[in-house]
């Protein structure tokens, strides 16, 4: 058993977690990041924004087999990031049906597309997955 973060782990508000088949992510709700944590030599934490700018709030997380995908819940959005490297690849809208903003709260991924669960606009949205 383990236990990690501390002061200066970069962790704030951590919410959700993923496993890419070699890493543990971490959501980190209050810095609009995510944490790469190493499962092979402990606690080697990497993080990477989700944000080129705005408070995006990152709530969920999952893997699509080559990249890691964050809901937003605060920017209405869904941030692809890169698996290997966390390269930001590409922040894309959330859009409801209805003209409120939906608050993505949980993510996941079934093979084909990205699900998302729109907490304020009671809906789920679905993006097909470009690798």
């Amino acid at each position: 058993m383990g236990c990690y973060g501390d002061g200066e782990s970069g962790f704030h508000q951590p919410c959700a977690l993923c496993f890419d088949g070699n890493n543990i992510w971490v959501a980190n709700n209050h810095t609009d990041s995510v944490a790469k944590l190493s499962t092979d030599d402990g606690p080697h934490i990497k993080h990477y924004s989700v944000a080129l700018s705005g408070r995006h709030r990152p709530v969920a997380l999952c893997f699509d087999g080559r990249n890691i995908w964050v809901a937003n819940n605060k920017s209405n959005s869904v941030t692809k990031l890169r698996a290997g490297d966390g390269g930001l690849l590409e922040n894309y809208p959330v859009i409801g049906i209805s003209a409120k903003n939906c608050h993505p709260r949980s993510i996941c991924f079934d093979g084909l597309k990205i699900w998302v669960a729109n907490n304020n606009d009671s809906s789920v949205t679905a993006f097909d997955v470009e690798n």
